[in-house]
């Protein structure tokens, strides 16, 4: 039986159909992990001319532009909007973007809607009390019947926890807040709310170019829904503008009848709203 495996070798050497070239191991190829760059840097926006430049920071994946915007994220499943008039202001003035693709979209990016300079970062691991008590237990978590992981590990980011404990009390969980710094939403105060993580690079006082990362989906002071970014924006006057007309997702509500009595509070929580900036 050997003599005759040798045989049918050497056959087929000579054929050319058998290599007798010594076997080497595959080289193992490493996945892609992160789509995100390294040599990603935050801080002064690059010169216009230098599009390639390593300070500036191209939108990646599948980002769509409507009405001069990027979208913070892909707008599949989106939660709530403008809800109704009280006292003649909207019922929860914002709109919820729910995550999507594995785990609900936990650890996906999230982007600035425009060009924008930073002006505040809020994190559960820096003030738990305003923030909410981060959540740095093991396992996993359930949500409305969905099973998540309480943290992942991220390229760049390392280790993130996607959870508080609790509300914390501003209720906002982890938060990246810009003003505008051109197009339609110039002058304008854009918030990012329930964020996973803030990007390990971005500060304070850095610009954020359209398309941009500033973070990733989480669920930091969301007690019972799934995953998403809460996104709201006031003009220069402190007044809330309808974020689901500003994407393209609907018309436009219109404003809430006031009366007599409710406009000076309402101008009152106005004016203290445009303080706070």
């Amino acid at each position: 039986m050997i003599r005759v495996g040798r045989y049918v070798m050497v056959c087929a050497v000579l054929a050319g159909c058998v290599s007798t070239a010594p076997r080497t191991a595959p080289r193992s190829v490493r996945a892609p992990t992160h789509t995100h760059p390294r040599t990603a840097t935050y801080g002064p926006r690059a010169p216009e001319s230098a599009p390639e430049s390593p300070l500036y920071i191209p939108a990646h994946g599948a980002i769509k532009h409507r009405g001069g915007l990027v979208l913070p994220y892909s707008l599949k499943r989106v939660g709530r909007g403008f809800g109704k008039c009280r006292w003649g202001k909207r019922k929860h003035p914002a709109l919820d973007v729910y995550g999507v693709g594995q785990y609900r979209g936990l650890g996906t990016p999230v982007r600035s809607m425009v060009r924008a300079k930073v002006t505040m970062i809020g994190r559960p691991e820096d003030d738990p009390v305003k923030f909410g008590v981060p959540d740095r237990g093991a396992g996993t978590v359930v949500r409305t019947g969905e099973t998540l992981p309480r943290s992942l590990r991220l390229p760049l980011y390392g280790r993130v926890f996607f959870f508080t404990r609790n509300h914390g009390k501003w209720r906002t969980g982890t938060i990246v807040v810009t003003r505008g710094l051109e197009g339609r939403l110039k002058d304008h105060t854009i918030r990012y709310m329930h964020l996973g993580a803030v990007h390990p690079r971005l500060k304070v006082g850095d610009i954020l170019e359209a398309g941009q990362e500033l973070g990733v989906m989480g669920s930091t002071a969301i007690m019972e829904s799934w995953p998403h970014v809460h996104i709201d924006v006031e003009d220069p006057r402190c007044r809330r503008v309808d974020v689901e007309w500003l994407l393209g997702l609907g018309a436009k509500h219109p404003a809430c009848p006031t009366r007599k009595k409710w406009r000076r509070r309402l101008e009152e929580q106005r004016k203290k709203r445009c303080r706070r900036r």
